[in-house]
């Protein structure tokens, strides 16, 4: 809903109730006194029929409802109810069906407040039906209900015009269905022409003539095939659920199947010093200084080493993905004792593992580490990984830089491109973070992650990191996104997923943010020797539009972009501005962001200056943004650093992923200061904006083990998600795999595993997934399988995964078979054509049926029955009127009327004459009717009719055969589904 209507408290009172008992009016329901056992609404009954309505002072759009209880749990409460809504009393929608839990804390739920395709549902009337309470033959008690939604007048005059204008284009098109299955040709086509309403699309209009009208199966046929290779059947096929098929191909090494043999209890939590900082790739892990310790006498773990021919068990590691030839990347991770440097590469044409370096810091590379991040550029075949977790005894200052390393795939050479990001302008040392790569712009993003505490001042106040970009080509960093904002973009996280989408230029975060790549304007405070603040070729005014190298020869502060206005440039977000904020005269727009220290003033520095910025203290405090008139020489606040524009938070445990179609960086989910984010951002990585597509209240953290792992398909605009966890109640690990629309905004569970099966991998958490989108295909790695009595287990098998859909051509093949079957049947009708329906059988239905599926080849046999059963006609068959029908069914209703109550006169008699005590119900007021005045052209009696040919009941088959054919194209291109006979009650 429109961000700029605020949501509010909506006021109701009571229009209509079943029943109540003593003092427990309904009028209750409005005052919350938990403490009071009287203030409720309590039933008289357990009857179904049980009842309460709520009238709104206005019309609203009612998005939630809170249900107040009592101080302890009541035995009377609804464990299952029912909400209807609507601005007609008489016309109620469902809104809600859901259960209170059996407890003393107030619950809300969330009610449908849009229509099917998306329309605001305007609400008058809310009617609360309870269905059934928590003890057995328990009346009914509600405590409180409260109301949330949005009032304002305009958007309620938009939503009830929009939902009125639909209903009337929806009533017209279900006119325009029934004269046409009826062949009132002339009013079919005035109504359309008046009302400029379209009842179908093209394509289901000439099927419709070629099927339905004309009988032309064959024609029919070709229509079908036309619209599916046009795209007609995209959207059903889209909503067609996925069937994983999973392959292992490695097994776990024998070692470790002899310990998972072994030990069958899931995992419980570890000790550690600092349980709130952890790396989630990692758990359980103990810490260092407790396993050196006493805790740890006399304690061994095989680790369970890889050899030459595949790597070892591990967790915390990274597996990247080349699209180009399908070759898989491993690097790192933590076995159970000790962290990995080993880097491999995985086949997926041969299938095998190659070591492609054993020890990764003897030969310049990389040393030992976890928790760490790696992206795959496929242009230039090169691997990049930032960040890593270090135990306790391991923090000292020689290793709390945050390296950036490459591997060359081509060359087979580890280089080191940064020794510290931190002091190149780039993030702290961090763990659980995420990293994407933009390969046509050369640009790595990296985003949140739980900065490594480099004293115990840090540690009790726990840092994250913001959203950087990494310019490859210029080896130079950048900010975009700090920490520590309150702008329309996601926060800083650990433990989130990134996406980027190439074509809209957009990173996108579970939990999740999209950031554009093109034309940024987003700078970073920390200004480098020999390179501009301003980013992009078309950021700086100075720079000439086709040229990619620095405008300024030495460090800057600022660009100026005309003789009368500086622009400043403090941090790295642009804030796009809104209507309560300053804005700056035309032409005099500024640039900024916040500063890196506290209350850092703004100058503009000369060339050949050094910009000097003061250590920040523990402490924080961030400027605005200002502009500085020159020629006024006067300075002008455009947005204060604190204000309230929505913007992700920084967090870890989340994910992120880049969308190579629409640019966007897409995060979501994840974890910050022991609360669970749920939310879901885009940041377009070409305007630098972020819009959050969903968000909820922060909740309590997760169960223990809990990861997720999520790739995403570009051409399907689909993010998979795989979690793993470990469930608190009976202390299990499962898994499951969820499928996020980007197109339809839904999410889908196509895959749980919580039991150890051959054809499926082990449950686990801290694992590894990868997707090829090329080849459409998931890789599996690693991961802990959650065993107490070995909490360092860590697995080494290897799956792939593919979701199978069913194909456009499989429904294609289906409409062609209910086709012919039709086709055949209809030949069956007529003893005449019995040859032709059997030639027909033989060749042409044939054709279409899969000998290799039992039920088809079954279905098939029993078709040659339909020869000797002869024509079917249609039951119920409707039939278009005419004057004689019309005349016809006059004199019917005048027959038949004189003989209606025949039944019930005799009841009455005998109540007359005390023959029954039974009391009737009052008649129903009717009209009575009489024989029509024959016309002078009517020939005969005409007392039933004339029948109807066979061509009618033909006709008939054919038309639901077309309602079937329907169920293939978007809703909006073929008739609605109701029908307008159905509105009529006699």
């Amino acid at each position: 809903m429109d961000d700029k209507y605020e949501t509010v408290v909506l006021k109701y009172t009571i229009h209509k109730y079943s029943s109540y008992s003593a003092n427990y009016l309904p009028e209750n329901i409005m005052v919350n006194d938990p403490p009071d056992q009287l203030s409720r609404w309590f039933t008289d009954s357990t009857t179904p029929s049980q009842f309460i309505m709520l009238k709104l002072e206005t019309p609203a759009i009612v998005e939630s409802i809170m249900f107040g209880k009592y101080i302890k749990a009541h035995v009377s409460d609804l464990k299952k109810f029912q909400i209807f809504g609507g601005t007609d009393k008489n016309n109620l929608s469902l809104l809600l069906t859901a259960g209170l839990k059996m407890d003393y804390t107030a619950e809300t739920f969330k009610l449908r407040h849009r229509t099917s395709d998306g329309l605001y549902l305007p609400v008058k009337y809310i009617k609360i039906v309870p269905l059934q309470s928590w003890g057995p033959a328990y009346n009914y008690t509600i405590w409180y209900v409260e109301l949330q939604g949005k009032n304002h007048e305009d958007l309620i005059n938009s939503a009830m015009d929009t939902i009125n204008l639909r209903k009337e284009e929806e009533a017209v098109r279900i006119l325009l269905k029934h004269l046409r299955r009826r062949r009132y040709k002339d009013a079919f086509e005035a109504l359309s022409r008046e009302s400029g309403v379209q009842l179908e699309g093209a394509a289901q209009a000439r099927l419709w003539q070629a099927l339905v009208e004309n009988g032309d199966y064959t024609l029919a046929e070709q229509i079908f095939d036309e619209a599916a290779e046009a795209g007609e059947l995209d959207w059903y096929m889209s909503w067609q659920p996925y069937t994983p098929e999973w392959r292992q191909l490695c097994c776990c090494s024998p070692e470790v199947e002899d310990k998972l043999r072994c030990e069958a209890a899931p995992v419980s939590p570890s000790r550690r010093s600092h349980p709130e900082l952890s790396c989630a790739d990692g758990e359980p892990r103990p810490d260092v200084s407790l396993v050196n310790g006493a805790e740890a006498e006399g304690e061994e773990y095989d680790a369970c080493g890889g050899c030459e021919t595949r790597p070892g068990p591990r967790g915390g590691h990274q597996l990247v993905v080349d699209p180009s030839t399908g070759t898989l990347y491993l690097f790192g991770g933590w076995n159970g004792s000790e962290d990995l440097d080993d880097l491999w590469s995985y086949d997926t044409g041969t299938e095998r593992w190659t070591l492609l370096c054993r020890h990764s810091e003897a030969v310049n590379g990389p040393s030992p580490r976890s928790c760490h991040k790696m992206v795959f550029d496929p242009v230039h075949e090169k691997l990049y990984t930032l960040g890593r977790y270090l135990d306790n005894a391991r923090r000292v200052p020689s290793n709390m830089y945050s390296d950036l390393y490459v591997y060359d795939a081509r060359a087979g050479e580890w280089a080191l491109l940064c020794g510290d990001t931190a002091a190149a302008g780039g993030p702290r040392l961090v763990f659980d973070h995420q990293m994407c790569i933009d390969h046509s712009t050369q640009t790595i993003y990296v985003f949140g992650g739980r900065v490594l505490p480099a004293n115990t001042e840090e540690l009790a106040s726990p840092q994250y990191s913001g959203l950087y970009a990494y310019y490859i080509a210029r080896n130079t960093w950048q900010l975009l996104l700090a920490d520590s904002h309150e702008l329309p973009a996601p926060q800083a996280r650990v433990s989130h997923s990134m996406l980027f989408h190439p074509v809209r230029s957009l990173c996108c975060r579970l939990h999740h943010t999209t950031y554009s790549t093109r034309g940024c304007t987003r700078t970073t405070s920390r200004a480098t020797r020999g390179s501009c603040c301003w980013p992009t070729r078309t950021s700086c005014p100075r720079r000439r539009p086709a040229s990619r190298t620095p405008c300024c020869s030495t460090r800057c502060a600022a660009c100026v972009a005309d003789s009368t206005t500086l622009h400043t440039v403090l941090g790295a977000v642009r804030v796009l501005h809104r209507a309560q904020h300053v804005a700056a005269a035309a032409g005099r727009l500024a640039r900024a962001a916040r500063a890196a220290g506290p209350r850092l003033a703004l100058h503009a520095v000369p060339p050949g200056a050094q910009l000097v910025l003061p250590t920040p203290p523990h402490y924080i405090q961030y400027s605005g943004l200002y502009a500085y008139y020159i020629a006024r020489n006067t300075w002008q606040l455009l947005l204060a650093d604190s204000h309230e524009l929505p913007a992700p938070q920084a967090r870890v445990s989340h994910s992120m992923l880049f969308h190579p179609f629409q640019r966007r960086l897409y995060m979501f989910a994840g974890q910050r200061n022991k609360e669970q984010l749920v939310d879901l951002w885009w940041w377009d990585c070409e305007s630098g904006t972020a819009r959050a597509l969903c968000a909820a209240p922060a909740r309590a953290p997760p169960p223990q083990g809990f990861t997720h792992r999520a790739t995403l398909d570009p051409d399907t605009d689909e993010i998979h998600v795989l979690s793993g966890m470990s469930k608190e109640k009976d202390k299990r690990v499962y898994n499951t795999l969820w499928v996020l629309s980007l197109r339809r905004m839904t999410w889908t569970c196509v895959y749980r595993n919580d039991s150890v099966s051959p054809s499926e991998p082990r449950p686990r958490f801290a694992h590894q997934l990868v997707y090829d989108p090329v080849r459409k295909i998931h890789y599996l790695f690693g991961g802990n399988p959650g065993v107490a009595g070995n909490p360092r287990l860590r697995l080494d098998d290897f799956w792939s995964l593919r979701l199978r859909r069913a194909s456009v051509r499989r429904a294609a093949d289906a409409a062609r078979a209910a086709l012919r079957e039709a086709r055949y049947r209809e030949l069956c009708g007529t003893p005449q054509r019995a040859p032709r329906a059997l030639h027909y059988l033989r060749h042409d239905l044939r054709a279409v049926t899969d000998l290799a599926d039992p039920q088809q080849v079954e279905h098939f046999h029993k078709l040659a029955t339909v020869l000797f059963a002869g024509s079917e006609r249609a039951e119920g068959g409707a039939r278009a009127l005419s004057g004689r029908r019309v005349r016809a069914l006059a004199r019917r209703r005048a027959a038949l009327r004189l003989r209606a109550h025949d039944g019930d006169m005799a009841l009455a008699l005998a109540a007359v004459l005390g023959a029954d005590d039974s009391t009737l119900e009052p008649t129903e007021p009717f009209e009575e009717s009489s024989s029509p005045t024959p016309d002078t052209w009517d020939v005969g009696t005409d007392e039933d009719d004339a029948p109807d040919s066979d061509e009618w009941d033909e006709r008939s088959a054919r038309m639901r055969l077309y309602d079937q054919l329907c169920q293939y194209f978007r809703p909006s291109a073929v008739p609605p589904a109701a029908d307008v006979t159905d509105l009529v009650h006699l």
